[in-house]
This record gives structure tokens, sequence and C-alpha cells, in this order.
């Protein structure tokens, strides 16, 4: 009764498009039952179409995603694809088949496997190619950008950032502009350069968004850029003394975050005081609560605006401009926006720890508060290196950019060590943290074998992950975009939006 009830309805949701075709999908052995009541999906919450709604699997598989069990979405959101492509046609359920894709990728996507996610995406993109519009494609084609970025296949991730830009040639681009935010991203990463070209209008000032969706759009861009021009190529922590070299490090973050600059409007800060001598802002004091608004053009509380005040601070630490005022106020109030949303996922669940890592960097060489330092690397390590269950990567699957930042973790801790009153006394264990720093980016072994002395292999170690953390591999662990985007059911043709209920 149940199969009869199931294939009634799901004859008279396809029936008009099933007679153009003359053709029966649907087997008697599908199992499926009527649920009524409406699901809210990850990464935006929308109705689905009425079939996918009556899949038990992809439903279920849906509210594990959402409550992070990600073992069983993984396994009910693998059923579902596997049905859905063996008995739903791409000529008439192709916004279904996307749909199953985008969510079983996203699934994926959380728990790391980044290799997998990328075939689920692509596997949806093609089969949107001919069935769905060009939103559709565009979006497909960017998620599937996204995770190849991850994965740090650039050119691939490009030339599909590309093909996500030209679908929406005719579907208004400045309404949607991730894909252009991620080509971006990569010629950050690749060549150390940002958006200026296209934000330098209106006399450099850029302009004033009123959607929340638009100011976060322009703080990323404008943080990515930052990255590209504070930690070029030929990155040096000294200041040119030559004006043709280049602005200091302390003009190139005064003019971001300089007073009434737009990205100090973004992050939140407010400015006061007089302006020190060397061109920075002073800011009000951390103790006065007034640190930080939430006025008008500030971004609001969300991932967003705790991965990019996060990555400002990391990014003044690791060009050596830990002594400006700002630093330790945009850490500790990214580590108060995690506590406060608690985000998942392989590129946000670390900002947690690569904040503390900074500002146990930032403790040590401001405060000379060693204890407190301490307390703050070894929580950071501990959270870097012990993945929380459900959380963690496959077996064997590529690590991504988190290789990079337990390795800078690792380093960061090791440093302060080396740099103690007991350095002599834990040159084991610097040594060993030097070795598992090495092992996070999979370097090639063999120094042990050359090494007399824990000192020397810490030595020989520091300087193989000096040559390695190259700039461009530094630019690559800053920058920041967004996660993919699971598919909104509204924006799909043909689809017929049901309800669903436990």
């Amino acid at each position: 009764m149940v199969l009869q009830n199931w294939a009634a309805a799901a004859a008279q949701v396809f029936q008009p498009r099933l007679l153009r075709h003359g053709k029966k999908i649907f087997p008697p052995s599908v199992f499926l039952r009527p649920l009524s009541s409406t699901r809210t999906p990850p990464c935006g919450s929308h109705q689905w179409p009425e079939l996918l709604a009556q899949l038990p699997d992809f439903v279920a598989g849906v509210d594990a995603l959402e409550a992070r069990r990600f073992g069983e979405a993984t396994l009910k959101l693998q059923r579902s694809v596997e049905v859905t492509a063996a008995y739903f046609p791409a000529v008439n359920a192709g916004a279904e088949l996307a749909l199953c894709r985008s969510a079983y990728a996203c699934c994926l996507w959380y728990q790391g496997r980044f290799q997998e996610a990328a075939v689920q995406f692509e596997i949806a993109l093609e089969a949107s190619r001919e069935h769905l519009p060009s939103i559709n494609v565009a979006r497909l084609a960017e998620s599937a950008a996204r995770v190849e970025f991850e994965l740090g296949h650039f050119s691939r991730a490009a030339d599909l950032a590309s093909q996500a830009s030209e679908a929406l040639t005719s579907a208004q681009p400045q309404a949607h502009p991730r894909p252009r935010m991620l080509e971006e991203a990569v010629n950050v990463v690749i060549g150390g350069q940002g958006r200026r070209t296209y934000w330098e209008e209106e006399d450099g000032e850029t302009k004033n968004h009123t959607s929340e969706a638009e100011r976060e759009v322009e703080a990323i861009r404008l943080v990515n850029s930052l990255i590209a021009e504070a930690l070029p190529d030929d990155f040096k922590a000294e200041a040119p003394t030559d004006p043709d070299e280049g602005r200091s490090l302390s003009q190139i973050f005064e003019n971001e975050l300089g007073k009434d600059r737009p990205l100090a409007r973004l992050l939140g800060l407010r400015q006061g005081g007089e302006v020190r001598p060397d061109g920075l802002s002073e800011f009000i004091d951390e103790t006065d609560d007034h640190e930080f608004e939430d006025g008008p053009g500030a971004l609001q509380l969300g991932c967003v605006r705790m991965a990019l005040r996060s990555t400002v601070g990391q990014l003044a630490v690791a060009v050596g401009a830990s002594a400006e005022p700002w630093v330790k106020s945009l850490l500790e109030a990214a580590i108060h926006d995690f506590e406060a949303i608690q985000p998942t996922g392989p590129a946000t669940g670390p900002f947690m720890y690569r904040s503390m890592i900074a500002l146990g960097t930032v403790t040590a060489e401001l405060t000379q508060d060693a204890k407190a330092a301490e307390e703050l690397f070894r929580s950071a390590i501990d959270k870097a290196t012990v993945p929380r269950a459900g959380h963690g990567p496959k077996v064997g699957d590529s690590k991504g950019r988190r290789g990079i930042w337990r390795s800078q973790a690792l380093t960061a801790y090791a440093d302060f060590l080396e740099q103690g009153p007991q350095a002599k006394q834990r040159a084991s264990e610097i040594a060993g943290l030097r070795v598992q720093a090495a092992d996070a980016l999979c370097l090639p072994e063999g120094p042990e074998d050359q090494c007399d002395t824990a000192a020397h292999l810490a030595d020989k170690l520091h300087l193989q992950l000096e040559v390695y953390l190259s700039p461009h591999k530094l630019r690559w662990g800053l920058v920041y975009v967004p996660p993919p985007e699971l598919l909104r059911a509204p924006e799909l043709p043909g689809t017929h939006l049901g309800s669903s209920n436990k």
C-alpha cells in the first residue's frame, strides 16, 4: 500500500512531464513514505521538492547534517544519491537530482572529504548544464570551485569560478558576486593580486551597501586584498626605506583599518583618541567594553564577521605587526564570536585554535605573560591535533589547508618555548613539536638521521618549515572564502515544493 501510494504521488507530480516523453521511471522496489512537515536544509532555509520530501533517506540525511551527525548523514545521503541516479531521469527530474547531489556534496565537505565533494558537485554541474537555468549552473560551478580551492587546485578553481561568472552574464552578475569573489581569492593566492581594480571607484571609497550579504562580500574582498598587499611574494618584515619600494606595513594597515575606513567599519572597530605617530588610529581600550560596535555598516554576529576578525589579526601576527593596537582586540573578539555561534566545518571550525595561537603570540610578545601565553598555546594545540568525533577527515583524504594551519600552530608553540628561559631543558619537546609540524605538512622525512641532538633536529626542521611556508602558502592559509552553498529549491524550475513530517 505504501509503495502504491508513493507511486501514485510520484506519477501525479511528474505526469505532465512524463506524458510528453512516454517514460515510466519509478519501479515498485523503491521504498518511500509520505512526510508532511517542512524541512529546513543546511546552507539555506527552503522547502524541498515534493519527491525529495517523500524520500526518507534524503530527509533524514539532511536532518542528520543539520545536527552535525556527519557519519549518519553521509550514509543516508549516499543512498539518496544512488536512488535518484538510478530512478530519476535527468530530463524530467534534473532539479531533484541536482539538489540531492548538492546535499551529499555539502555533507562530504563538512566531513573534510574534499575530493569526494568536488566529484559530487561536478557531476551535478555537468547534469545541470542541459536541464537547469544559468543561475543553478553558476551556483554548482561556484561550489565546485570552492572545494577545488580548498584542495589547492587553483587552475581548476579559477576555471570553475570563471564558468560560474560566465553563466551569470545574463542573470545580473552583480547580484551574485560569489564567483567573482572566488576568482579574486585565487588571484590573491597565486599572484598576490586583490580587488583593487574593482573596488577603487568613487575616489577610492567603497559603496555603502545596505544588505548584510552585500556587506559580507565587501568585507571578504577587502580582507583578501589586504592579505595580498601585506604579504607579497617578496615580503620583508622591515619597513622600506625607499618610497619606490612600496608602502610600509603600518601604511598598508592604516589604509584599511584607519579612521573612517570601510573595513574598520565593517569589522565593528570603533576608533577614538589621538592618532598615533605611526599613522594608525588609537582604538578605545578593550576594558572599556566599547572597542567594537554593531553600528550602521558593521557586520552582524556570524561566521563571516568571526572569520574576518580572526584573519586580520592572524595576518598582523604573520607579518610581524603584533604590536598594532587593534590586533589583540580583534583576536579576542573573534574568539568571543566563535564561542557565541559554535561554527562547524573543516574551513570554519579551525578558526578557534588559529585565533588562540595568534593571541598566544601577541600575549607573549606584548604582555610578557608567559603563563597565560602557554595556556593559550596548549589549549590551541589540543584543539588542532585532536579532531572532534565526526569532524575528522577520512583516512587518506587530502588535508587541504588544515596541514598548514596545524603546522603553523605547532611551529608557533615551538617558537614560544624556544625563546623561553627553559629552552634547553625542553629541547626534546621543542624537537617533537617541530617533527609534528613537518608531519602535518607531509614533508619528506630524513633530518632525524642527520642530527645528533634534539636541538640540532629542531633547527633543521625549523629551516625546512620556513622554506616550505612561503608567502604563497601563507596567503593560501589566510584567505577566507565562504563554504559551498546548497542549491535553493525555489530557484529550480519545474519543482513542486512539498512538505514533510516525521
